[in-house]
């Protein structure tokens, strides 16, 4: 799941969801949402893999 893959990054890389929204550009709770169906926009999804220094192909992947 995206949510929990974005979690586990920022967990590892002493990030929190809120910080990551804000360096992102990200309102304040849109990266919650992202669960079961819905999907973020590409250029939400972009920045935040900008942020966390990994891929968009990489962060919407099944799996690690």
């Amino acid at each position: 799941m995206l949510r929990d893959k974005i979690k586990r990054i920022c967990k590892d890389r002493n990030i929190t969801i809120q910080e990551l929204e804000r360096q992102a550009g990200l309102k304040p709770g849109c990266i919650k949402k992202w669960v079961g169906d819905a999907s973020p926009k590409l250029s939400n999804a972009a920045a935040v893999a900008k942020v966390l220094g990994v891929s968009v192909d990489y962060l919407l992947s099944e799996g690690d």
